[in-house]
């Protein structure tokens, strides 16, 4: 069996009836994500009254620690914002999965709803809660990085799209 070392241009070969395989892997995993966040955000309208017992309880077992505060302030700050934030996190789940399934159909105007709503998708919790210290921030920016990176790699697709 003879090994072929991938590169660039096999990974933009149009597979899978006219989508490059790279784009394919994107909205495959766009898809899945933006799916979890929408069961997320639903689970968690649900949930309301169970995240503010979980908050008051999280709070007697962590209070006392720096870093407990830390999250036990940053829970607190989400919680009095549950309703917009995951409204926020269903809406822009539904427009990313809108955004890619037109990417997939190689239709440009998918990239900029999906850049739109992956932009807002961080930007509008951080506007609603603030960026938090320590962990909160840490992970703010991860997630911010995640996103960048999806769009730059989404942008990269771009020519194959009209």
């Amino acid at each position: 069996m003879e090994y072929k070392e991938e590169t660039l241009e096999d990974l933009t070969d149009f597979e899978n009836h006219g989508i490059p395989s790279f784009l394919n892997v994107l909205t495959i995993l766009t898809f899945i994500g933006s799916g979890l966040s929408i069961v997320s955000g639903c689970y968690s309208l649900a949930t309301i009254e169970l995240q503010k017992s979980q908050i008051q309880q999280s709070e007697r077992m962590l209070g006392g620690t720096e870093m407990g505060r830390d999250i036990i302030a940053s829970a607190k700050a989400s919680f009095e914002q549950v309703i917009p934030l995951q409204a926020n996190v269903i809406i822009t789940g539904l427009l990313c999965v809108i955004g890619a399934f037109l990417m997939r159909k190689l239709n440009k105007t998918g990239f900029y709803i999906y850049t739109i709503a992956a932009g807002c998708s961080v930007i509008i919790p951080i506007y609603l809660t603030g960026l938090g210290e320590g962990v909160v921030n840490n992970l703010s920016i991860l997630v911010l990085v995640i996103t960048i990176s999806f769009i730059v790699m989404y942008a990269f697709n771009l020519k194959f799209m009209s």
